[in-house]
């Protein structure tokens, strides 16, 4: 079958299984998509309870509907599900194809305990900041009364562009629902690509959990003026009505940061929006690694007598490599961001010889900190860097490194150390003994000579540094 013919076929296919979903009967049942290219937008009503959509390899939906930019924030869905209990996966979703001056809704979702998973998904990428798309939505409460997306889980999807717009694109948007609602969960994906902004959440009662958010854009600017990345996870209610108060929201084990040193997002993790509280716990964020974004971690400020940032927890994070590791712009209360792994041995803004901790802004407390990054194992000894007194296993514990001001295994230590390690079977000499060398009175020593045969007679092994005058 030529591939013109095939296509025409699964057009065709892909119309029968839509009047199927359409007007067949409220059995929950299961759904195969044959290999294929199936254009059209979809449509899956509520009487679908239970409904399981499954591409078989090679499957493709793309999606035909946009919107002209000038009646956004409306919405023409590529997939619509509205019943309960559908689950999407398989496939690899494609955005219709580019349009200027229009944009993509996606997937739009409205009911609960949705499941979308293991599909493949190239989304809508923009050359202009009005033209940005979703992937995946949720309907707002004040566009559908009454919708209420509990239950809903995202979970082993891949995200990327169908093009490589200069505005990129934006992966998840979950909006505010009904108050009440139980927990909603995105977790496991994979975004990558130009991506603008890859998971926002408005309401309450959701984890963020073990995402692999990388993308290939620079960071736009403060007023969004210039092309490029905004945020890698944002969680703010700016929606209609609000903003509401946010609790219940767990950011976990996520990774934020750009595909190379200058590539990054304006503000990998965004809290808050003005005029919003979190109440004590209303977010906590742990086990993230953040890194090379403009802001590593931004807490807005709510405006007083609002308080934000005592609502939150940045507890055993690695935030490093970013501009600004974490600012908090809540002037009326605290951030607690102890326990976090800064880049330095010697914590937050600080050098410990041969590299520097990200800074902070703001009321924020550092305190304790931890010597070694989380989520990483350097000597393979089965023990996490953060939990490893010598994480390096180059003899010498990271807390005496911090006192020494270098890394013993580093090419980039300063030069000139004061003291001269010796790591080797030196005649009368234990491994790991440390040797103080101090030059004679007399003119500046440039060098030392260390006569011994591990080296040729006469070697200079060790350059010392010349007396102070």
């Amino acid at each position: 079958m030529n591939t013109k013919s095939k296509h025409v076929v699964s057009a065709v296919l892909f119309a029968f299984l839509f009047t199927v979903i359409a007007v067949g009967n409220t059995t929950a049942a299961t759904l195969h998509f044959a290999p294929g290219l199936y254009t059209g937008d979809l449509t899956i009503p509520a009487s679908k309870t239970g409904l399981e959509v499954v591409g078989d390899p090679g499957a493709i939906i793309q999606g035909v509907a946009t919107r002209p930019i000038v009646e956004w924030p409306q919405v023409s869905p590529n997939i619509e599900i509205l019943a309960d209990g559908v689950k999407l996966h398989g496939f690899t979703i494609k955005a219709p194809a580019y349009s200027s001056g229009n944009y993509s809704s996606g997937v739009v979702i409205g009911a609960q305990n949705v499941e979308v998973y293991s599909n493949a998904f190239q989304c809508w990428s923009a050359n202009t900041s009005d033209e940005i798309g979703q992937a995946i939505q949720t309907y707002q409460e004040t566009a559908m009364p009454g919708v209420n997306v509990s239950g809903l889980n995202v979970h082993d999807n891949t995200f990327t562009d169908l093009i490589a717009g200069t505005w990129g694109y934006e992966a998840i948007y979950i909006n505010r629902d009904t108050a009440g609602g139980i927990l909603v969960t995105v977790q496991d994906n994979t975004f990558s690509g130009n991506i603008f902004r890859a998971v926002t959440v408005e309401r309450s009662n959701a984890t963020i959990n073990n995402n692999s958010i990388i993308t290939d854009l620079a960071p736009t600017d403060a007023t969004l003026s210039t092309a490029g990345a905004y945020e890698g996870i944002s969680v703010r209610d700016a929606g209609f009505g609000g903003p509401v108060d946010q609790t219940g929201i767990i950011v976990t084990n996520n990774t934020i940061n750009g595909s190379s040193a200058s590539k990054g997002f304006l503000q990998g993790l965004r809290l808050g929006i003005t005029g919003e509280t979190f109440v004590a716990s209303s977010v906590t964020a742990t086990g993230n690694t953040i890194s090379r974004n403009t802001v590593g971690v931004l807490v807005k400020d709510p405006v007083a007598p609002d308080v934000a940032a005592s609502g939150i927890v940045l507890n055993n994070n690695n935030i490093m490599g970013n501009t600004t590791g974490v600012n908090n712009l809540d002037a009326g209360s605290s951030l607690d961001a102890t326990l976090n792994y800064w880049g330095s041995y010697k914590g937050a803004g600080l050098s410990d010889g041969f590299r520097t901790g990200d800074s902070v802004s703001g009321t924020v407390s550092t305190g304790s900190f931890t010597l070694g990054q989380y989520g990483l194992d350097t000597d393979s000894d089965t023990t996490m860097n953060n939990a490893d007194a010598n994480d390096d296993n180059d003899g010498y514990a990271d807390v005496k490194e911090v006192a020494l001001g270098f890394d013993a295994l580093s090419a980039a230590s300063p030069v000139a150390p004061n003291d001269i390690y010796i790591d080797d079977d030196w005649f009368g000499f234990a491994t790991g003994t440390v040797v103080t060398y101090t030059p004679p009175s007399g003119p500046p020593v440039t060098g030392l000579l260390i006569d011994y045969n591990a080296f040729p007679d006469g070697q200079p092994a060790v350059d010392a540094a010349p007396p102070t005058p």
